[in-house]
């Protein structure tokens, strides 16, 4: 992400590479998402549009607009099976997008009290979200009702993904929580400043084992 531009890019073994613009944006772009095949991006901006990019030719093929409130950026975004799609809105709403029409087919308006910074998928079906307000939950968008469960954090969250099996992780302030998505009372562990300043961004590599962690005191840490 860099402004009104998105990059995709290539890196090869001998640390060669190609860098390229995909989509077309009047606002700046706040987040992107690789639906699982490779295929689609779906990348939000700050004036809370979604857009639908081809990975290939870059062409922007659907804009999903109208589902956060006017002006409130769509922070991030995450692909369900099935093809669908969770938004994370900066006025603290998720929207479930039907991405093959475009259509808005669920809203929780006030998911968090503060902004909804990150949105992750759980198991395919399920739907964690993070905010400013401290906390983390865990949604079926597809039944609509409340928060399957709530992850109390206890810092400002920006960050949430699924670390394989019942388990989620939680980043915000400069600490890094592990949970038992089943359970959620109490993190099954801590990582205690993990980071100098905030932490911002977590991952996890493709075996699901250990957590990478990005924070503003411009280190990348592993977890196992």
């Amino acid at each position: 992400l860099a402004g009104l531009n998105v990059h995709v890019v290539t890196l090869a073994r001998d640390a060669s590479g190609s860098k390229r613009n995909v989509g077309k944006f009047k606002e700046v772009a706040q987040s992107v998402a690789w639906r699982p095949d490779g295929r689609l991006i779906a990348a939000g901006d700050a004036g809370g549009t979604l857009h639908l990019i081809d990975a290939k030719s870059g062409a922007t093929l659907r804009r999903l607009a109208g589902g956060h409130e006017p002006r409130s950026a769509c922070r991030g975004a995450c692909w369900l099976e099935g093809g669908s799609l969770a938004a994370a809105g900066g006025d603290g709403s998720v929207v479930l997008w039907d991405a093959s029409t475009g259509a808005a087919v669920r809203k929780v308006t006030k998911a968090h009290a503060d902004s909804c910074a990150a949105v992750a998928s759980f198991q395919g079906t399920l739907v964690a979200s993070c905010g400013y307000d401290g906390l983390a939950r865990l949604w079926d968008l597809r039944t609509g009702g409340g928060a399957a469960r709530t992850f109390a954090h206890g810092f400002k969250v920006e960050a949430v993904v699924a670390c394989g099996g019942d388990r989620l992780a939680t980043a915000g302030g400069r600490d890094v929580c592990v949970w038992d998505a089943l359970d959620g009372k109490a993190p099954i562990h801590r990582f205690r400043d993990a980071h100098a300043r905030a932490c911002g961004a977590l991952c996890v590599d493709a075996e699901r084992q250990r957590l990478v962690s990005a924070g503003l005191d411009g280190l990348v840490k592993v977890h196992s």
